[in-house]
């Protein structure tokens, strides 16, 4: 991640931290509905590996798969099922191939006819680029009509409740809630998710967060889902040790443990933001959109009033992979057009991404700096969805509902022509319309 450090406004910000811990300064008395994860049986760790875990598959049969020849398939190949991750109607297996002998299976895998999907453990970066020209402005949420949104007067009906998969977070104090949980689902091999004091292994997680999480208290950036003081439940799912990259089996296990809580009732429903990047080497072309895994369980948090918000990834290329359960999220400069570095394709959503201020550690050591990426698109997504879902109506406050809302009201500006000839249209939210039409909703 590219940083430069807001100069400017880093001494405004401490000068009103003063004011703040001198008690001039509240949090709005708006309570907070929030319910702490606990463990939900569903999707119990299986024991460490011997082999690579990049010698393990995501797999998942055919409704009308034959299970004996299936076993028969991994028998005579010398693979195993190490575990299998329930989540709704799926039941995604985690088989391990023959150590060294995992390329092998993987052609094997995908060709054998009981087999619905069968996706390869790969390791996912974050992505790095380089920061455009100084700005010091919020300009995002500008962008994006904040200030006309917050002057509706809107009643928010429902609690705000946001989920992340991220490197950790660092609350900065006094500017995030208070009412954070994070989560160590780093190492699924090891034991179950366990509750951990918030922290960040990487500055990323606490990055991602600010878009939508620091308070409007006077002290600093504001959050844009969490309007006045701390209404904000928020969950961080760490699921990452090196502050860099996360493997695709931590995924699943943090998104299966997030639907578990949320199908049981243990934590209302909400988006669940997602900004990693791309696998995109000789040996694969994957994108997180791409994924039949993260799709099949996106569909599944569907089903339970929650949205898995993914970041359209920051290599510039054309992204051939359809739509599908998930919302992925291209990154606009501060003009309107598509940023450089973003990933294009045949989908529509798209949010600021270039010179956001953000957050990324200790506030009193680092302030407030500017990044890049489509890993700051996502957020502003997910907490427009946020936002809308609070609005709605009780009983309709799901997130597929809030994210049409959002998709439907949004300001639409001409991206990059694909490969096919047309012009990507670019969906970017636009919070006062869609909380107009949340209060309207019927």
């Amino acid at each position: 991640m590219a940083s430069t450090i807001l100069r400017k406004l880093l001494p405004c910000f401490m000068a009103a931290s003063l004011i703040g811990l001198g008690g001039t300064q509240g949090f709005a008395s708006e309570p907070t509905v929030f319910m702490s994860i606990k463990d939900s049986g569903t999707a119990k760790p299986a024991p460490k590996p011997q082999e690579s875990s990049h010698d393990l598959f995501m797999v998942q049969l055919k409704q009308d798969a034959d299970q004996d020849k299936f076993q028969q398939f991994l028998k005579e190949n010398n693979g195993k099922v190490v575990d299998t991750v329930k989540v709704g109607k799926l039941d995604i297996m985690v088989v391990q191939a023959e150590a060294g002998k995992a390329d092998e299976m993987q052609k094997k895998l995908s060709t054998n006819k009981e087999i619905g999907f069968a996706q390869r453990n790969e390791t996912y970066h974050l992505n790095s680029i380089p920061n455009d020209p100084w700005f010091s402005q919020q300009w995002d949420l500008a962008f994006m009509l904040y200030i006309p949104a917050r002057n509706l007067g809107v009643k928010f009906n429902n609690p705000v409740n946001m989920y992340f998969c991220d490197t950790g977070v660092n609350p900065v104090i006094l500017e995030y809630p208070s009412n954070i949980r994070q989560y160590d689902l780093s190492n699924p091999w090891h034991e179950k998710p366990k509750e951990e004091p918030p922290h960040d292994s990487g500055g990323h997680g606490t990055a991602t967060s600010t878009v939508l999480c620091s308070t409007d208290n006077l002290l600093g950036l504001s959050g844009l889902a969490n309007w006045e003081g701390n209404r904000i439940g928020f969950i961080e799912c760490r699921i990452t040790k090196d502050g860099e990259s996360s493997e695709g089996i931590s995924i699943l296990y943090a998104l299966a443990y997030l639907y578990g809580q949320i199908q049981t009732g243990r934590i209302p429903p909400g988006p669940v933001n997602l900004s990693f990047g791309s696998v995109r080497s000789s040996a694969t072309d994957l994108t997180l959109n791409a994924s039949p895994v993260l799709q099949a369980l996106a569909g599944e948090l569907r089903s339970v009033g929650s949205l898995l918000v993914l970041a359209a990834g920051n290599d510039g290329l054309f992204d051939s992979s359809a739509e599908g359960n998930a919302r992925r999220v291209a990154a606009i400069q501060q003009d309107g057009t598509i940023a450089t570095f973003s990933t294009f394709g045949n989908f529509g959503g798209a949010a600021p991404g270039v010179q956001v201020p953000v957050y990324t550690g200790n506030f009193a050591q680092f302030g407030a700096q500017l990044e890049d990426g489509t890993s700051f698109a996502a957020p502003h997504w997910a907490a427009a969805v946020a936002d809308v879902m609070a609005a709605l109506p009780p009983g309709k406050n799901s997130a597929s509902i809030a994210d049409n809302i959002v998709y439907g009201t949004a300001t639409v500006l001409p991206g990059p022509t694909l490969p096919d000839g047309s012009i990507m249209q670019m969906h970017v939210p636009n919070l006062q319309a869609a909380l107009q039409a949340a209060q309207n909703y019927r």
